[in-house]
């Protein structure tokens, strides 16, 4: 049993936010919401004077006059507050000062959003963004805190939209000092949306202008946010390595709350590594530290988790005292998702105890939270559980229920899992292959406008040597002298733009190498995961999965080592591919003779992916079912060209299909993937029954717009 404690998105999505509103606070340029203060004779004679005479001040120093007189009433009078905002706003509006009355109503709305009434808040922001044109630096602001409250209320397409226009606003103004505010809330939402990976891409940003304006505890908190992404990816190597980053900032500069929870953080993932001594020494300096025993939260999680770590040593005397000492905190104003790791362990100790009435009602806990909070993780925790409990209370039948139930979330969640991974990296792929479009465009245009230029050059020495002939000698030696200058120039312009182009081709070519090590990675976890399996629906799954994955990362190396990164040959790749199949899947001991007739052709990347993952169905539908009867095994696979049409063949000797067309409909995932690319290539199938089954896909080769290889030399 894992530990759950900071595991779950939506566990780990109240530290983030936690995290995101400390750290606009930081760089927040409305210093609004002032610190409680005495007032003094001082504070009073200048807001007097104020309303008095507001045209002898500044905008900026009307809004810190006023919060100074507001500031007094923050310990005496809250409510008051409100009143005193709305009548500054009306004080900003009678005297036409658009910076006050958007502060104002800033100020109004960062109330609202501190007494948890998000909704109330989202007004006051918008309305104080018409005021704040003039202003860039507090726009910026406003936009975030905007995007801030929509991800608080769960509306992360409004909460992507402001931040989005937040983080556009900083870079065009150049304002570094909010660069690395801007990219680590870019991170956050990336990361609640699960993409992790291009959350770890902002947050490492956010990292880097952090440690340029060197804001410590800013930079401590980037470094646990890229701890939670590792660790979301289970990269439990990489998300010890930064919590100790952030625990070595928080211990140096004494933050005594933050250095209790990095130390909580580290026992959970050496918990989940099951290197027992490491997590509890880590779990109980957390509690020694100063503070815990007034969070309610992490006195549970931290006492909780050291009960699992007991349980494991089988110490179920100390594993109890753990768990009473945890349940002190049960009754505090928590939420049931902090409570979980509670149930987790007291329904590990009651299953070692052979409690199995107090195990079976703490695993039903956990499912029922994890309903509420739609925490699929959660429900997969409770329904193992609840499969271990009742199979050792001899309800076999209960168990066995629970274990079905067990089995297809899980094939959902790993499935979830790797599509959200593969698509957070597509999406990348193609950013930076925009990018990089982009720039070979800019480039040309540069080189067309100096040969404008120069063209424009020319025609104006022509015309005056035509009207001044006394002066033609002169005038033609220098139009050669500025000739060959700009000659010069455009040479040098070029081999500047050819430089620029094989860095980029080096930085594609390196992109798809790491995706390629990314593919590799997700195969290596598909892999070790099948090796905890024993039901062989399961297994078949992960397989075919894995196979699938690997279908893509051939594909990505062949471009690594191809020369040209929009095209790919053909025979490399799809021997490789068919090789790597037929020696790969589990045959009981039958051998499948391969007979490969691939001609060495040359197509673009978007007509081999789809391919490549066609042949990968076809291949492995044909090991899956083809040769149950079949003593010699046999698989051919061509592809061939003729009169600007492609053909891909796939065809075994095994026991036929009973179809000679896809099914209209089919719940197989194999079926639908071959009918969605197929679609995708415009392509024909057939398939024929005659001594086994023939698969052949038909389709017009496309016209290749791609090159990075021809640059016109403009110069001459």
């Amino acid at each position: 049993m894992h530990s759950l404690h900071l595991k779950q998105p939506f566990i780990r999505f109240a530290g983030l936010m936690a995290i995101l509103i400390l750290a606009f606070q930081v760089c927040h340029p409305l210093d609004l919401l002032a610190q409680p203060h005495t007032a003094n004779a001082e504070d009073l004679k200048n807001f007097n004077k104020l309303l008095a005479k507001p045209e002898i001040f500044t905008p900026t120093q009307r809004v810190e006059i006023y919060n100074q007189h507001i500031g007094h009433y923050y310990s005496k009078n809250p409510d008051s507050v409100l009143i005193f905002y709305r009548q500054m706003y009306d004080f900003g509006n009678t005297i036409k000062d658009e910076y006050v009355m958007g502060s104002a109503l800033n100020a109004l709305a960062e109330l609202s959003r501190m007494k948890g009434n998000y909704e109330e808040s989202i007004p006051y922001y918008q309305e104080s963004l018409k005021y704040m044109n003039e202003y860039p630096k507090n726009k910026y602001a406003i936009l975030g805190s905007l995007g801030t409250v929509y991800m608080l209320g769960d509306q992360l397409d409004s909460a992507e939209v402001y931040i989005s226009q937040s983080l556009q606003l900083v870079l065009a103004i150049k304002d570094t000092s909010g660069f690395s505010a801007s990219y680590l809330q870019n991170g956050v939402l990336l990361s609640h949306q699960e993409k992790y990976y291009s959350a770890l891409e902002q947050f490492f940003l956010a990292l880097d202008y952090a440690d340029r304006a060197d804001i410590p505890l800013r930079k401590a908190n980037t470094y646990s946010l890229i701890a939670d992404c590792y660790q979301a990816v289970r990269d439990y190597d990489s998300a010890i390595a930064y919590s100790k980053l952030a625990l070595a900032i928080a211990e140096e500069k004494k933050y005594s709350r933050m250095t209790s929870e990095m130390n909580e953080k580290l026992g959970v993932y050496y918990l989940q590594l099951n290197s027992l001594d490491q997590a509890e020494s880590y779990f109980l300096t957390a509690i020694s530290g100063s503070g815990n025993n007034e969070m309610p939260k992490s006195h549970i999680a931290n006492y909780s988790n050291l009960a699992i770590l007991a349980s494991r040593r089988n110490d179920l005397p100390l594993a109890k005292q753990y768990l009473q000492v945890a349940s002190t905190s049960l009754q505090a104003n928590l939420s049931e998702i902090h409570k979980v790791v509670f149930y987790q362990a007291r329904g590990l100790v009651s299953l070692s105890e052979k409690n199995w009435e107090e195990s079976i009602l703490s695993y039903q806990k956990i499912v029922r939270i994890g309903k509420e909070t739609g925490n699929e993780q959660l429900r997969l925790n409770g329904y193992t559980g609840l499969s271990e409990a009742y199979r050792k209370s001899g309800q076999y039948k209960t168990a066995l229920a629970y274990g079905d139930s067990l089995s297809q979330l899980h094939q959902q969640l790993d499935l979830a899992f790797q599509n959200r991974t593969m698509l957070d990296l597509n999406q990348k792929y193609e950013a930076n292959l925009k990018n990089e479009e982009i720039a070979k465009l800019n480039a040309m245009q540069n080189v067309q406008a100096l040969e404008l230029n120069q063209k424009h050059k020319q025609l104006t020495f022509l015309l005056l040597g035509l009207f001044l002939t006394m002066a033609a000698l002169g005038a033609f030696s220098y139009a050669l002298i500025t000739k060959s200058r700009n000659h010069k120039i455009l040479s040098i312009k070029n081999n500047q733009l050819r430089e620029a182009l094989d860095n980029n081709k080096m930085l594609i070519k390196e992109i798809h190498h790491r995706v390629k090590n990314n593919l590799q990675v997700v195969s290596s976890l598909l892999n070790l995961q099948s090796r905890f399996e024993t039901d062989n629906t399961v297994l078949r799954a992960i397989n075919t999965g894995k196979f699938r994955v690997q279908s893509m990362s051939l594909l990505h190396q062949n471009l690594y080592l191809n020369e040209d990164l929009h095209s790919i040959k053909v025979k490399k790749y799809f021997e490789d591919l068919s090789q790597y199949l037929v020696k790969g899947y589990p045959l009981n001991g039958k051998e499948v003779h391969l007979e490969l007739d691939i001609e060495d052709i040359t197509l673009d990347i978007d007509t081999v992916v789809p391919m490549g993952l066609i042949c990968n169905e076809l291949i492995t539908n044909a090991l899956k079912y083809a040769y149950i009867n079949t003593p010699q095994c046999r698989l051919w696979v061509s592809i061939k060209e003729a009169n600007g049409k492609i053909r891909l063949m796939v065809k075994d000797n095994g026991v036929g299909t009973s179809f000679t067309e896809l099914p209209v409909k089919s719940t197989s995932m194999g079926t639908q993937l071959i009918k969605s690319f197929g679609n995708k290539l415009k392509a024909v199938i057939e398939i024929d029954n005659f001594e086994g089954t023939e698969f052949k896909l038909t389709f017009e080769r496309k016209v290749q717009t791609h090159s990075f290889n021809i640059l016109i030399n403009v110069a001459g």
